[in-house]
């Protein structure tokens, strides 16, 4: 399910508003620069090399909320494996090689305290594409349950969300998973960006 991007700041927990003095790195595997993503000239003394995956804050033009398609009671956001800030911004690499590898997955940890009823993804295409979009729930046994598997066709700036919901026992006690992980990219997107994130809905 798509929507066309909203310019009106509307509920949903996707890009936080932050000033533009925080954007002094560079982007995510594929070596995405900050600059050109916002249609600004970048100096290069300040992007210094890439690190496998983190974040960007948009500028203070983009809005800060988007409408919520799946509703998820007292959202909480789920921090990304190796990161600090739950909004990943990615562009698309190639596919793994023998000497190197895709970044087409993003895993994010489920904290072991809370215990969630479903667990919402959110995707954010910037461009437009047919995108391969898988997302998993992964548990403690090192078995997983895949609760998503398409072809998602979008248009620039739309917002795509997926719910999961963790296994339940015989005795009807809910199995948490320690990781929801997602997987996104083909050869025919390799270049696109987009941004992900997941909530824990409780």
């Amino acid at each position: 399910m798509t929507i066309p991007f909203n310019p009106l700041p509307i509920s949903c927990n996707l890009f936080q508003k932050r000033s533009l003095s925080l954007l002094t790195g560079s982007l995510a595997t594929g070596s995405l620069a900050i600059a050109p993503l916002l249609g600004l000239a970048a100096p290069t003394s300040l992007f210094p090399a890439t690190v496998n995956m983190t974040t960007i804050a948009p500028v203070a033009q983009v809005p800060e909320r988007f409408p919520p398609q799946i509703a998820c009671r007292r959202p909480l956001p789920l921090q990304p494996v190796g990161g600090n800030d739950p909004e990943v911004i990615k562009r698309v690499s190639l596919p793994s090689l023998l000497v190197s590898r895709s970044n087409w997955n993003t895993d994010f940890v489920v904290p072991t305290e809370i215990n969630f009823t479903s667990f919402r993804v959110n995707l954010f295409f910037k461009d437009s594409g047919t995108y391969n979009v898988k997302a998993f729930l992964k548990y403690g046994d090192d078995s997983n349950d895949r609760f998503y598997d398409q072809k998602v066709v979008t248009e620039a700036n739309e917002l795509v969300q997926m719910q999961a919901f963790p296994r339940r026992r015989s005795n009807n006690r809910v199995l948490q998973p320690f990781q929801v992980n997602t997987l996104v990219g083909n050869v025919g997107t390799v270049g696109n960006v987009y941004v992900v994130s997941v909530d824990g809905c409780r």
